[in-house]
């Protein structure tokens, strides 16, 4: 029978390991030997949940529980997949280094989150661990082994070696550094003992970090909404009878254990290479994520409570502020929410004027005509497997408070869209123009004019918001556009020809149009009058 080991990688998504890889050369090496998933996403942001996922095969097991120490009163599985190997005649171990006061490791172990007969073993020390790893893997009977080393956890940075004088962010690069080491111990293991050609080797990260780029959560970096950032992580397989290389097919979390056993169970013929196909891989549209189990509650400005679905494409995300949708293929770190140009209200998805008039320049040939039907069409299909998805745990951990605490009916803006959205707002309750596009540019330089007398060229949103604005402190000579044939008077005012200025005596041309090369147009044809440049502005 062929071994097993499960290597955790603690707190390492993709971007991290693809990124430093001076800082990770065996993993790098390692991903070089083995089948990797690209499209692989953790089913949690916390470590037990992720942990308990994988050996159960699924998300239900702890689903009632209110918090990540609370034992419950059934289970949905029986055993896990350590319980079964054990079963099999397989020497089992689970082993977890460091062994932190106030971890939460010995309290999930009575909720029996790695298996009902297996427990999860905390090591004191390094060298105590790689001990009990080294006496583990053996070859006198088939062994499966789970190696958690959460020293890449930030809460454990205090137990690494050699790190006293370092400061919080070179703390950061040394626990990429051991991460790595400890994982090229693990190995040389089995290397020295002749093990690796007949051990599968999994390699998954749990989650990784939101450096608070998207709230601060009082100070945490994961157990909040499922970012691509901390749900898209490492995942491969090194089985010397699987062809290297990389796949792209969708898996998750509670996918693993049926790969572990498919492959364990399928015979050594040695008639060439195992294909992708040949891993059980379950044909996956969508994979579900979480924060938290659905029996755990809300905690103001630190737990937000979360949700995603994934096709690996894009990401929705809804939570106790509303909903998210993402294209994480462009944007991993989920920084342009792609609902911020629309409004939800009784199950309709609009398009916002306002919004949408802000798409401009490089964003503009990305969010073009087809992209926007594309975003709906993708919201409400993502929407609805949410939904689902959630209501399932919600039932199964016997909760009342779906509707209460995920909220589906509203959108939560990115910063710079509810700061618009708010000027907006306070300016329709101010009685002026909507939505003026160029304010920002007027905020800056208007006040350069005050006192000054102004011809006021373009009669839109934006110069009827200057007009409005500057009516008290300039003199406004005249006020012209081209299509001043076309509009009626505003505030008292007639809108007249541009040729109306080669009459007049000013001390300044404010073009008040938000186009940059229409008004550069403009500008050359002032400039064609004979108007000097330093008059307009």
């Amino acid at each position: 029978m062929r071994n097993l080991v499960l290597v955790h990688l603690e707190s390492l998504n993709s971007i991290t390991c693809h990124l430093h890889k001076g800082a990770c050369p065996t993993l790098r090496e390692w991903e070089g030997k083995s089948l990797s998933f690209s499209r692989y996403f953790s089913t949690a942001t916390s470590t037990l949940m992720v942990v308990s996922d994988l050996v159960y095969g699924g998300l239900l097991q702890y689903e009632p529980c209110e918090n990540m120490r609370s034992v419950p009163d059934a289970y949905c599985c029986q055993s896990s997949l350590l319980d079964d190997l054990k079963k099999d005649g397989y020497r089992v171990r689970a082993v977890n280094y460091p062994a932190a006061p106030g971890s939460d490791v010995p309290k999930a172990n009575e909720r029996h989150f790695v298996g009902f007969d297996i427990a999860m073993e905390c090591m004191d020390s390094y060298g105590a661990y790689m001990q009990a790893l080294d006496e583990a893997m053996t070859a006198e009977a088939p062994f499966a082994v789970l190696a958690c080393n959460y020293i890449g956890n930030i809460g454990y940075y205090g137990y690494m070696q050699h790190t006293a004088d370092q400061s919080g962010f070179e703390l950061w690069e040394s626990a990429c550094v051991q991460r790595d080491q400890c994982v090229k111990d693990l190995l040389d293991i089995l290397e020295r003992k002749g093990l690796t050609d007949n051990t599968t080797i999994i390699f998954y990260g749990d989650h990784g970090d939101d450096i608070c780029a998207h709230g601060r959560h009082k100070g945490l970096l994961h157990v909040f909404e499922p970012y691509a950032s901390l749900i898209h992580t490492p995942f491969w397989i090194y089985d010397s009878r699987i062809r290297p290389g990389e796949t792209d097919r969708l898996c998750d979390t509670t996918d693993i254990r049926s790969m572990v056993e498919r492959l364990l169970h399928t015979p050594e013929t040695g008639q060439g290479k195992l294909k992708v196909e040949e891993l059980g891989l379950p044909d996956r549209k969508y994979s579900l994520s979480r924060s938290g189990y659905a029996a755990q509650k809300v905690r103001e400005r630190s737990f937000h409570k979360g949700y995603g679905v994934t096709d690996g494409t894009f990401l929705f995300l809804a939570g106790d502020q509303g909903m998210e949708l993402y294209h994480i293929w462009m944007d991993e770190g989920c920084q342009h929410n792609l609902l911020d140009y629309f409004d939800f209200s009784e199950g309709v998805l609009r398009r916002n004027r306002g919004a949408c008039n802000g798409i401009g320049y490089h964003i503009k040939a990305v969010l073009d005509e087809k992209a926007l039907r594309q975003t709906e069409a993708v919201f409400y299909a993502f929407r609805k497997e949410l939904m689902l998805g959630v209501e399932e745990l919600y039932r199964y951990a016997d909760s009342p408070y779906f509707a209460l605490e995920i909220d589906c009916e509203n959108i939560h803006y990115g910063w710079e869209e509810r700061e618009r959205r708010s000027k907006v707002e306070a300016l329709r309750r101010s009685g002026t123009v909507s939505d003026p596009e160029g304010r920002q540019e007027f905020d800056l330089y208007g006040r350069y004019l005050n006192g000054k007398k102004i011809v006021v060229y373009g009669a839109g949103d934006y110069g009827t918001y200057f007009c409005e604005e500057m009516a008290g402190s300039t003199d406004i000579l005249a006020w012209v556009d081209k299509n001043y044939g076309e509009l009626p008077p505003r505030h008292g005012m007639e809108i007249q020809s541009p040729e109306k200025l080669k009459e007049l005596s000013f001390d300044a041309v404010f073009i008040a149009i938000a186009n940059i090369w229409v008004k550069q147009e403009v500008k050359d044809m002032l400039s064609g009058w004979g108007i000097p440049g330093e008059k307009i502005f």
